[in-house]
């Protein structure tokens, strides 16, 4: 049994969602001694010579379509003259062809980004196809795309199986144009609950070291939470950030104000700095169907977590209740209540240096282990096949 698994990015240049799709085919590969390659897009020039992770195979869709015209810095411009459509029917067709070549007899798209769906779609391959949907792309919190869930629910036939989350999995069953694919749906968690890096540096740092790590949208968690944070505790700790913002005046502001910015790294290198500090920073996103992954990263360690809340529903909330070291905070009292802020600082001195151990985690949070989310697919996988 050989399994392919569609991504947007490939290493070096990996993102969450392929870092989850990596974590899934390194368990499916180990636990069950199944073949996996995986499969994905060029970004650039350096990876020419990249060809498997972890010794697994990468296959790239833009292989051979003129190697330098498709690296991403050119393809934007190249799709307002061509269009989408001209890209999706081209990788289409050489996701068909590796398919054929490396005999692939399952493949698993997932999205985001989108492309990933409308490739396997159009390629109408002769094999069972998974979607596994990590993040929402027609319904973002509250704002619906129509454009987007008329292609959505166009595409739903041609997939064996849909892997979702919770929270995805309920917008969808209060939408009655989905009902009749809800059969095909599996509620799934993401897989980050794996056992984490020990630091290579002594932890004993001047200050205490607070880490965020991951983009920050304006929309969705906007970088003057993090700086808001940073007032509030420049005095007695030091906030590394490792990512970036999505608007560069945000960037500039953030690297201009004394938080150590380190932008994007490699995972083995986020592990590192993760094992080095002495409290996790997540700030929940704006979007009340999508959870970030990073949380779940962020539990794997067993580490005190400060939990930034944008909304009073916030999912970061329910998943943090059984966690042992966390403080919840919202935007509101980060910025208006003093008692709160006072809360937040006694937490940090009391919890620095705490840390549950991983199998106490693991037991907590066994529905987010990849070996869970690994047997659910390939369960799936013997009963199609």
């Amino acid at each position: 049994m050989k399994i392919g698994i569609l991504t947007y990015r490939q290493y070096p240049y990996v993102s969450a969602n392929t870092a989850i799709g990596y974590t899934l085919g390194e368990t499916i590969c180990k636990r069950y001694n199944y073949d996996v390659v995986f499969i994905g897009y060029k970004q650039s020039e350096s990876q020419k010579d990249v060809n498997k992770y972890h010794e697994i195979p990468i296959h790239f869709l833009n292989e051979n379509i003129g190697r330098e015209k498709h690296y991403s810095h050119i393809r934007n411009k190249l799709k307002s003259i061509l269009g989408e459509e001209y890209f999706v029917k081209k990788e289409a067709e050489h996701l068909k062809a590796i398919v054929s070549r490396e005999r692939i007899d399952v493949l698993i798209s997932v999205i985001a980004p989108i492309s990933s769906a409308f490739i396997s779609y159009v390629a109408k391959l002769d094999i069972p196809v998974f979607l596994y949907q990590l993040d929402p792309f027609y319904n973002v919190g509250d704002v619906e795309n129509e454009k987007l869930k008329r292609a959505f629910l166009k595409m739903l036939p041609s997939f064996n199986k849909i892997y979702t989350t919770d929270l995805l999995y309920k917008d969808y069953l209060k939408d009655s144009s989905i009902e009749k694919f809800r059969e095909k749906m599996s509620i799934v968690q993401f897989p980050k609950i794996v056992e984490p890096a020990s630091p290579k540096k002594n932890l004993e740092h001047e200050k205490i070291r607070l880490l965020y790590g991951g983009t920050l949208y304006r929309r969705i968690r906007n970088p003057k939470i993090l700086l808001e944070l940073y007032y509030k505790l420049s005095d007695k700790c030091e906030i590394v950030y490792l990512g970036k913002c999505d608007v560069e005046e945000d960037q500039e502001l953030l690297e201009e104000s004394g938080i150590i910015c380190k932008g994007f790294c490699s995972q083995e290198e986020l592990k590192e700095e993760i094992a080095e500090a002495d409290i996790l920073i997540n700030i929940g996103n704006f979007v009340r169907n999508q959870l970030g992954s990073k949380l779940i990263e962020y539990i794997a360690t067993g580490k005190p977590i400060l939990n930034i809340y944008q909304f009073e529903e916030c999912p970061t909330l329910d998943v943090l209740k059984k966690y042992p070291y966390k403080f919840n905070i919202s935007v509101y009292d980060l910025y208006k209540s003093k008692d709160k802020e006072l809360e937040m600082i006694r937490f940090i001195r009391e919890k620095k240096g705490k840390q549950e151990k991983f199998p106490k985690i693991r037991e907590l949070y066994q529905e987010y282990t990849p070996e869970h989310l690994a047997e659910v697919i390939v369960n799936d996988i013997k009963v199609i096949s």
